[in-house]
């Protein structure tokens, strides 16, 4: 960026060029205290702009840095760094800087906006330095920014408030739609599952098949299914089944319907155990013993969302023929 590319009226200039910070103290911990009383004031931290769970109070001896609710404060030390924070008053840790400018030529609002924007953010966060050692002014003279005339800066401030003014209400009724939306999908899914949602269909199709007898056909084709597995088990082996070997059919658990609700005409009611079978994935370590193994894409718990499948990324596991058959 240089000053040809800029409006008419706009210059360039670095962070120490028009503003400038102040930095915190740090009272020793045997001075705090948990309760405001007369003749002490609020040690602000980082956490304290977020929510007041913990306010700590220092008696208020003049020593130490303060700071006003309309006062722009920076976060200076680890994951807290570059954070623009506003809205309270007291005494300010190390972990703070206050921005120091003479509004009365620079806006404010101005200085905010520009400060939480990818111009300041960006080359704060290329600084070398350990985070725990935060920056300095030095490092903040380097940050160059393109400045307007202060009227203009007061017409982008006021134009980037009424943008931010509009996402927030949009997003507002976004959020009360969701809660619209899930509050219809547990109407519609309550009135599926007591047979309401489909209470017309069943009077336009009274001879449909009782949910009873396809309960019976599972159960025989599942017992089917189970004895044909068994038997290929018993000749890839070699061997002969025992005598009585069906009896080892595992019978799925049975609904015991005694204090469950009525049900419509037609409808039962099944345990999961009856109708689907419950399996568990395999499990990756150094114990698997694999036939021919080969490569294969397999689903982690990061790739199982609320109601859908994240597939964004995707990892490979080897896999032998027969777990890759189940």
């Amino acid at each position: 960026m240089s000053e040809q590319t800029l409006p008419e009226g706009w210059t360039l200039a670095s962070f120490m060029d028009f503003l400038d910070y102040q930095g915190g103290t740090q009272p020793p911990k045997s001075s705090f205290i948990n309760e405001q009383k007369e003749g002490y004031i609020r040690l602000l931290q980082i956490r304290d702009f977020e929510h007041d769970k913990y306010p700590v109070y220092i008696k208020d001896n003049g020593k130490y840095c303060s700071c006003l609710c309309t006062d722009l404060m920076i976060g200076r030390y680890g994951a807290s760094i570059g954070k623009i924070l506003r809205g309270k008053s007291g005494a300010y840790n190390v972990a703070l800087v206050k921005v120091i400018a003479d509004y009365d030529k620079i806006e404010k609002d101005f200085v905010y906006h520009l400060l939480t924007s990818e111009l300041f953010q960006r080359p704060l966060a290329k600084f070398s330095r350990s985070a725990q050692n935060g920056f300095n002014k030095a490092e903040l003279a380097t940050i160059e920014f393109p400045l307007p005339p202060l009227n203009e800066q007061r017409r982008i401030a006021a134009k980037i408030d009424a943008l931010q003014a509009r996402s927030k209400n949009a997003k507002d009724a976004l959020a009360e739609v969701e809660t619209l939306l899930a509050q219809l999908r547990q109407s519609v899914l309550n009135a599926a599952f007591t047979g309401k949602l489909t209470a017309k269909w069943r009077k336009e199709h009274p001879d449909a098949e009782p949910a009873s007898e396809l309960l019976k056909r599972i159960r025989t084709e599942r017992r089917k299914r189970w004895e044909e597995a068994e038997l290929t088990k018993y000749q890839a082996k070699g061997k002969t089944p025992p005598a009585g070997w069906q009896k080892k059919y595992p019978e799925p658990v049975q609904v015991d319907t005694t204090d469950l609700p009525e049900l419509p005409e037609g409808w039962c009611w099944a345990s999961l155990d009856e109708i689907g079978d419950i399996k568990g994935g395999i499990t990756i370590n150094s114990a698997r013993k694999l036939d021919s193994p080969k490569e294969i894409p397999y689903l982690r718990v990061a790739n199982v969302q609320e109601g859908h499948l994240d597939l964004s990324v995707i990892k490979n596991v080897l896999a032998s023929d027969e777990e890759i058959q189940t």
